[in-house]
């Protein structure tokens, strides 16, 4: 409280702004890259140079600062030499995220390779709704199910 105000009941604290909220992904996601780069020995610099990005983005993902860009996925894929996301393929719409993470495809790519609205294919992803027979027989040549 401050006291000039005292009559007020005012926090300041509340006007700071808040962290964001990461996702347990990115969490995960910045986890595995930093082990796996001290697994091997790796400097930032290397791994930079490796991925295709500056030494900067490295430290911003390993510090979960930012995430990686759809598009760098199957860079960190491939270096980490397994997908981090795996425990989501279980289901149809994990298995279609899995397709668009090792491809570097945003949702509004992929549906628009589809012919679909974004909304539908998240939908998909988020097991929320399944796809028409169509595109379930789209989808299963596309993911090789």
């Amino acid at each position: 409280m401050i006291p000039a105000l005292a009559f007020c009941d005012f926090d300041a604290v509340r006007l700071l702004p808040q962290p964001k909220r990461r996702t347990e992904q990115l969490l995960d996601l910045s986890n595995h890259i930093r082990q796996r780069r001290m697994e091997l020995e790796m400097s930032l610099d290397d791994l930079a140079q490796l991925l295709g990005v500056t030494k900067d983005t490295v430290v911003y993902w390993e510090t979960q600062q930012i995430a990686p860009n759809i598009t760098q996925l199957p860079k960190i894929i491939a270096f980490l030499g397994y997908n981090p996301f795996e425990d989501e393929t279980g289901t149809f719409g994990g298995k279609i995220k899995e397709y668009r993470y090792r491809n570097g495809l945003s949702q509004r790519k992929l549906a628009s390779l589809l012919a679909v609205s974004v909304s539908a294919l998240k939908s998909w992803e988020e097991n929320a709704f399944t796809p028409t027979i169509e595109h379930q027989k789209v989808l299963s040549e596309l993911l090789g199910i």
